[in-house]
């Protein structure tokens, strides 16, 4: 029971799936490729377990490795992988093509 523009993140942990709130945690029944799909153009892919909502965006954080962290405006962060890293820059306008 919650509103899907409360929503920061689905995220997977243990096998579990999760969605982010504000100031909690709940578990899902759902797998996350199951909510990608339900999910409109205001969430993306950031990795293979997470899925963010990119109005909750507070920064980006990259190491001298060369990865990048999501922060969230909870402190929910979480790192994109290199896959995904493209079509995450295109959302946000960063990449064109």
């Amino acid at each position: 029971p919650f509103n899907i523009n409360d929503v920061y993140a689905f995220f997977t942990n243990d096998s579990k799936v999760y969605v982010c709130l504000k100031d909690k945690e709940l578990l899902v029944k759902e797998r996350i490729y199951q909510i990608e799909e339900l999910l409109d153009s205001s969430f993306i892919k950031i990795n293979q377990g997470c899925i963010i909502n990119v109005n909750r965006i507070l920064k980006f954080d990259s190491s001298i490795s060369g990865s990048i962290k999501v922060v969230l405006k909870n402190n929910f962060n979480d790192y994109i992988s290199r896959r995904e890293l493209k079509n995450v820059k295109r959302r946000i306008g960063l990449w064109k093509s």
